[in-house]
């Protein structure tokens, strides 16, 4: 089977641009709890909807966690000399 061959730094990119979007959804949902609760109105649903927002972000982090790991390792892979197994 043939190895996969990712392009690390692409990931990584596209991973912080989703957390970004996330970070920024994640404040307009707890600006709309603010302005529901302000209002004297239900929040629950939109609590709701936050946590799992909170969710995908923290995943999201793990992911890039992940990527960086990966990144790091390639790096010090292309230093180190080739030995055989």
């Amino acid at each position: 089977m043939p190895k996969v061959d990712l392009d690390w730094s692409k990931e990584l990119e596209t991973c912080q641009v989703r957390m970004a979007a996330l970070e920024t959804v994640t404040v307009s949902q707890q600006q709309k709890i603010q302005r529901l609760l302000d209002g004297g109105m239900d929040a629950e649903f939109t609590k709701r909807v936050l946590l799992q927002i909170e969710q995908s972000l923290e995943r999201l982090r793990k992911h890039k966690d992940m990527i960086e790991t990966r990144i790091t390792r390639v790096r010090l892979q292309m230093r180190l000399p080739n030995h055989p197994a």
